[in-house]
């Protein structure tokens, strides 16, 4: 480890003997003197230890340098060891929460394409009982609490869990299928960070979107003596029978009804409005969900405070 010092315009006191100085030229050709930490360090705290014997010396009436010697000041040494840098656990494959803390890891919840899953940064500080990282920690101060809280949070409602916004965590096998991630290489990942994943979480929920087919009309024969059921196809019924024909009124008024809420609901889930970050077009819902202005497929979620997309 080295330090660079300009000899030009340098006007203090050097700590070292100019003679001890390896000289060399540098950046712009100015001559520049490249000193070795330890050596700068080294010198300081003999100076400092100089300057204590001096003062233990005069108060207690000892000989300064019987004092020198007797500590063996002259042959201090100091050694800068290297510690080699430990670099954060990163994967391109995200993965789901497993029920376990990491407590070396930060305790604010990530959104994480839907998996509420631990911010993988190392704490460095305590907040209200909770180690968070420096980035969290910037989110909390601005808003008193994190956009999604912390895991220990998720830990205590388990598959009950909704984040502050309502939402229920996304299945990590239709996390999986979106991003064409293959079984096997979360398996290998997973054997990598020393997790088990859930069978469950693997399956895919199918849901179909759209108006309900509509539900057949049964009519009792009130002539039949064992009371079958004869099924009436689609038309104008007879006129003899009105007390089918109120059913089936009744019956097409709720299915009409059925048919205004869905409508109503489809169009709350559509209203959008259209939002551009740095020159790219999305649609963003009113709870801040941003879609694809082509697929009109969920993207991720709109962070106000921070001023971040925060993908899925």
């Amino acid at each position: 480890m080295f330090n660079l010092f300009f000899k030009k315009g340098f006007k203090g006191k050097f700590p070292l003997e100019w003679s001890k100085i390896k000289k060399l030229k540098g950046w712009w050709g100015r001559e520049c003197v490249v000193v070795k930490m330890e050596e700068i360090v080294s010198n300081m705290l003999k100076n400092y230890g100089d300057r204590i014997l001096r003062e233990l010396s005069v108060k207690y009436k000892i000989d300064y340098e019987e004092m020198r010697k007797s500590v063996g000041i002259e042959k201090l040494e100091v050694r800068v060891e290297r510690v080699e840098r430990v670099e954060r656990e990163s994967s391109k494959i995200p993965m789901p929460f497993v029920g376990v803390i990491r407590e070396e890891y930060c305790n604010v919840i990530r959104l994480n394409h839907g998996l509420y899953t631990q911010c993988k940064n190392r704490c460095s500080i305590s907040e209200n009982g909770y180690n968070v990282c420096e980035r969290c920690i910037k989110e909390i101060e601005k808003n008193g609490k994190p956009t999604y809280g912390y895991i220990q949070e998720r830990v205590e409602k388990g598959e009950d869990y909704r984040c502050p916004k309502g939402k229920k965590v996304v299945k990590y096998g239709k996390v999986m299928e979106k991003l064409n991630i293959k079984r096997e290489d979360v398996e290998k990942e997973a054997k990598r960070q020393g997790i088990v994943i859930d069978e469950k979480e693997f399956e895919i929920e199918k849901t179909k979107r759209g108006r309900p087919s509509k539900r057949e009309t049964a009519v009792v024969d009130s002539s039949s003596e064992e009371g079958d059921v004869v099924k009436r196809g689609r038309g104008r019924p007879k006129k003899e029978k009105k007390s089918v024909i109120s059913d089936l009124k009744s019956e097409k008024l709720r299915e009409k009804e059925e048919e205004v809420e869905i409508e109503v609901e489809v169009e709350k889930e559509l209203a959008v409005t259209e939002f551009i970050f740095k020159g790219k077009k999305y649609l963003k819902a009113g709870d801040n969900t941003l879609y694809d202005l082509d697929t009109h497929e969920e993207v991720g979620m709109w962070n106000p405070s921070n001023n971040i997309i925060e993908l899925c």
